[in-house]
């Protein structure tokens, strides 16, 4: 296990910046998730850290030191990619040994260390087969077993269940989780998936456009986003953003008006909302919109609302009575969202006011 620091780190490909200038620190024993969409530099800062590419600028410590000029074998470190890349002529039991063989480690030995990582994957009745024999989900826990057995400092994750199908990347999700809590080791995995980004994360660091956006526990960066684009890219279904104007004590949009009583500053702003935080009320003619699209996911409802200036998303109970056609009023809770309504969306400070978050 280790802390992880980065510092200043840069990565430039020419003259494009793929990571600029970041500082993080990755507490021992977390499991902290890079999230954000392509091309936001996620998966370089990964590569930089397992030294499978080369740092522009800035350094890389593992528990204090230096790292950043060391090769990927000096490093102590376990990689599992989105291509399981197993050995088709090894057993399930040989590929998870292999890296111990390589270190000199007697057959016997590290047969028995294999068989216990796998055992900790559910693997066990599957040792004496080969991957072609394997489901997908299957070929994702052994790569994980042979990152685990050799009790790296750090292990890092590239994209590791984007090529499941969704039950089987649900599954495997809950066995990865229990895993880093059973070994205790220092995870940091890359994902574009944000449910699986809130799901496994210790620490949760929002990436985009080769910068940190935000960092901290995944419910806090739900609860309070920094800027608009956190608060878009945290959350299913994405929170809602309205541009308007603030103004004597209400937040107002081609008609739409959102009271917000005290002290909140005026002028243009974003008002954000998420989507259980919509309270739509059906009536027999007007309101202020009307119910587009209604999807039924059993356990919740998501209901499209057109308005004047756009459309809404709202989160309702999964047999809530509104079809689509419906006349709506729309409303809010307490838990209100304004950020800038410029291009940095940042969120203005608004904790003197108890009823936005």
């Amino acid at each position: 296990m280790a802390t992880v620091v980065l510092e200043d780190l840069r990565c430039e490909f020419g003259p494009v910046v793929a990571v600029d200038s970041i500082n993080l620190e990755v507490p021992d024993g977390s499991f902290t998730v890079l999230l954000g969409p392509s091309g936001c530099g996620k998966t370089t800062t990964l590569n930089m850290i397992a030294g499978l590419e080369e740092a522009t600028g800035g350094r890389i410590l593992f528990d204090g030191g230096q790292v950043q000029h060391l090769s990927p074998d000096k490093r102590d470190i376990a990689m599992v990619f989105q291509s399981y890349a197993l050995y088709p002529n090894r057993t399930v039991l040989e590929n998870i040994a292999f890296p111990l063989r390589m270190r000199g480690m007697d057959k016997k030995r590290a047969g028995a260390l294999a068989a216990e990582a796998a055992g900790r994957l559910q693997l066990s009745e599957v040792l004496g087969r080969k991957p072609r024999q394997l489901s997908g989900g299957q070929q994702q826990r052994v790569a994980l077993a042979r990152a685990i057995v050799r009790q790296p400092k750090v292990f890092l994750l590239d994209e590791p269940l984007s090529n499941l199908d969704a039950k089987l990347r649900n599954d495997t999700r809950v066995r990865l989780k229990q895993t880093q809590r059973d070994v205790g080791g220092t995870f940091i995995l890359v994902t574009h998936d944000q449910m699986e980004a809130m799901s496994l994360a210790d620490l949760l660091v929002v990436m985009n456009a080769g910068r940190i956006q935000q960092a901290g526990p995944p419910l806090e960066l739900y609860r309070r986003p920094a800027n608009r684009f956190v608060g878009s890219f945290v959350g299913v279904p994405s929170m809602n953003q309205v541009e308007g104007e603030i103004a004597e004590g209400a937040f107002t949009a081609s008609g739409w008006r959102v009271p917000l009583p005290g002290a909140v500053r005026t002028g243009p702003a974003v008002l954000g909302v998420r989507a259980e935080d919509l309270v739509l009320t059906p009536t027999e003619q007007g309101g202020d919109g009307r119910v587009r699209i209604v999807e039924r996911l059993g356990t919740e409802t998501h209901v499209i609302v057109a308005m004047a200036h756009g459309e809404l998303t709202a989160r309702m109970a999964g047999d809530a009575e509104i079809e689509a056609g419906q006349g709506v009023q729309v409303g809010t809770t307490t838990n209100v969202h304004i950020f800038e309504a410029d291009e940095d969306g940042s969120r203005v400070d608004t904790e003197h006011h108890p009823l936005i978050v």
